[in-house]
């Protein structure tokens, strides 16, 4: 809901700063942006009204603070990923895909084997 919201906030044209470690935050933000775009390609729309979505990264390196911006394709995935940025989310997300098809795969040639 926060996503959508500000999300609202940037449609009628004002700036919203969001600071967050939420990844949840930040994916709904991306897939509001790239559903808002496929939209107005759907309608054909024409003119700079795309959402936009800034994301900046900190970090700390050799006691100074380090900031980055996180680059969107035109598709909302990154393209640039920080090192240390949502590093144990995706190898979480990585893990889980993985074993959900490899438990489909046993699944079905263990239904092969018994039919």
């Amino acid at each position: 809901r926060m996503a959508e919201f500000a999300l609202a906030l940037e449609s009628i044209g004002m700036s919203v700063l969001i600071e967050t470690h939420s990844t949840h935050l930040l994916d709904g933000l991306r897939l509001g942006v790239l559903e808002r775009r496929n939209e107005m390609r759907r309608q054909k729309a024409k003119g700079s009204g795309y959402p936009t979505l800034d994301i900046l990264f900190f970090s700390t390196e050799g006691g100074c603070s380090r900031v980055e911006q996180v680059e969107l394709d035109k598709y909302g995935q990154i393209v640039n990923w920080p090192v240390g940025f949502r590093d144990e989310r995706q190898e979480l997300d990585r893990r889980l895909l993985e074993s959900y098809i490899l438990a489909q795969r046993l699944e079905n040639n263990s239904e092969k084997e018994q039919g």
